[in-house]
This record gives structure tokens, C-alpha cells and sequence, in this order.
């Protein structure tokens, strides 16, 4: 591609066929559209996607020697206290999900399990290591099953919403490639079901019913419900928080 007068060679990452563009602009501000409808000698594209490029113990060395202390020492303290903010916020979220269900082992108690929890989240696929922690802790904790396993289920149920709606902002905003159909047929799956949480059944007696009285907690409780989804979007913008603090440490520029 000419380049302000010099050739340089560029990968088709995206909009792109075997051998070739399929998609280009026909100007700096245009849609794409089908290559074969653009005019003229100049040929728009952007700049976007990813390409595995080789990598060796030299090159790191390289890159790590080329960080300067005065630019990583500010920003990996700052990714450490974005992601401590954020496992705060999970505990708070999981404290407040027990407590609608009359499960109130004690913050101290719960921040105990929660990183044993992660230890064995380690060794495990996913987080299935600190979920089934979570879950027997809290078992033993009120020799109970049914609760603890619901509170555990909305727990999930407000990580996926948090993620989904992301997904779907990213999506029509176009940060992401296209797909915003399943995502938000998902999204809305899980709105439907948080949503039948919060719906007040007709009174009846829930004593000797551990289903019924754990599956309306939320619809008596509502607050600790919003305080859960509250500590989920901290905990998991966290994440990105410490992903972008640490890209920032290491001096990446894109």
C-alpha cells in the first residue's frame, strides 16, 4: 500500500477474503463497502484486529529492560489497588446475597472463605474452584443446601448480566466485530430470570418449603439484591481496571 509516497506491505485482518480486501472505504469517512465499488486510485482501510508475530526469550528480556521503574512502579501499585478494590467489592456483593437468605456468617468469616476459595479456583477450570467453596462453606455455615445453592445461582446469574450488557454496548457501538443478536438474546435471558427473583409471590406459609422461602429472599430483600449487583460491576470493572493499569506499567501504547 503507498503510504505518502512509500510502499509498505499491510496484513488484511478484517473485511478480508482469501488473497485480498473484501470490504474497504472509499474515503477517510465513508461505510465500508464491496472493494469492487470503489472508484478512484485511493483505497481506504482501518486499522483493526491482531496477528500472532514469533517471540523469544531475547525479545522479552529487551522489552522488560526498555520499562522505566519511574512509569511502572505508579501504575502497577494503582492495578494492585483497582484489583484489591474489586475483591473487596465481590465479598461485599456474596455478604449481601447470604444475608437475604438469613445466612450472616460475618464479613471477617466470609473474606476467610473466599480466599481459600480462590486457591482452589487455581487448580480448577474457571471460577468453579471458588463457586463450589463458596457454596459448601456456606452449607456448613447454616446447615442449609437449597439457600446457599440460590444465592450462589444469582451470583452467577449478576456476573453474566454485567458481562452481557457490556458485550452489548461494545457491540452496537461497534468496538466489536458483529454478533449483537445472541448476545442480546442472552442478555435478555438473564434479565427474565433476575427479574422473576424480584416478583412477589401471593403470601403463603414458607415454613418447611426451603425452595419457596429461598427462591422469594430476593422478592423480600430487594436492596441486598441491587447492593450484590452494586459490588458485581466494581468487581468485575476491576478487572479491566487492572488489565488497563498494567498495559499502562509496561509501557504498551495500543
Amino acid at each position: 500500500m503507498n503510504t505518502g509516497g512509500q510502499v509498505v506491505p499491510v496484513d488484511a485482518l478484517r473485511h478480508c477474503r482469501e488473497g485480498g480486501f473484501a470490504l474497504a472505504m472509499a474515503g477517510p469517512s465513508s461505510g465500508l463497502v464491496p472493494i469492487d465499488e470503489v472508484l478512484g486510485a485511493n483505497l481506504w482501510v482501518t486499522a483493526r484486529g491482531s496477528r500472532l508475530v514469533g517471540l523469544d526469550s531475547g525479545s522479552v528480556w529487551q522489552a522488560a529492560m526498555a520499562v522505566a521503574p519511574g512509569t511502572f512502579l505508579p501504575w502497577f501499585l494503582l492495578a494492585l489497588l483497582v484489583r484489591g478494590a474489586g475483591i473487596g467489592a465481590s465479598i461485599l456483593a456474596w455478604v449481601s446475597l447470604l444475608d437475604a437468605q438469613a445466612i450472616r456468617p460475618g464479613l471477617r468469616r466470609v473474606t476467610e472463605g473466599y480466599f481459600v476459595g480462590r486457591f482452589w479456583g487455581i487448580v480448577t477450570p474457571g471460577t468453579i474452584g471458588l463457586d463450589v467453596w463458596r457454596w459448601v462453606d456456606a452449607i456448613r455455615l447454616s446447615d442449609r443446601v437449597v439457600a446457599p445453592g440460590i444465592a450462589l445461582v444469582v451470583d452467577r446469574l449478576l456476573g453474566l448480566l454485567v458481562v452481557l450488557t457490556t458485550l452489548c454496548a461494545a457491540l452496537a457501538w461497534r468496538v466489536l466485530p458483529e454478533g449483537i443478536g445472541l448476545v442480546a438474546v442472552a442478555l435478555a435471558v438473564v434479565v427474565v430470570l433476575l427479574a422473576g427473583l424480584l416478583v412477589r409471590p401471593p403470601t403463603a406459609d414458607s415454613v418447611g418449603h426451603p425452595w419457596r422461602a429461598a427462591f422469594t429472599a430476593y422478592s423480600q430483600d430487594r436492596r441486598a439484591l441491587v447492593r450484590a449487583l452494586g459490588g458485581t460491576i466494581v468487581a468485575h470493572g476491576s478487572v479491566v481496571g487492572m488489565v488497563a493499569a498494567s498495559a499502562f506499567a509496561l509501557g504498551v501504547e495500543r
